[in-house]
């Protein structure tokens, strides 16, 4: 499935970030995704999401830096 949107968190306000991931992933139906771009590894962004969805959603990376990390995130349930 084509991912819906990129979300661009280099531009994002730091305290902001993850409160629009969240609102992006729940915002999904089942089957959606969408990318995270980001100026930074985005681990945190993964173990916070696990730590709240837990097992909905994948996570796959389709560039790892060194300048800009990019991944798609599916929701699977």
């Amino acid at each position: 499935m084509e991912p819906s949107f990129i979300l661009d968190a280099t531009i994002l306000l730091p305290h902001s970030k993850h409160k629009i991931l969240f609102e992006k992933f729940d915002s999904l139906k089942v089957g959606g995704s969408f990318i995270v771009k980001n100026d930074h590894h985005t681990k945190s962004f993964y173990h916070l999401l696990k730590s709240h969805r837990g097992d909905r959603f994948e996570w796959k990376y389709l560039q790892s830096g060194p300048v800009v990390w990019k991944v798609i995130i599916q929701k699977t349930m």
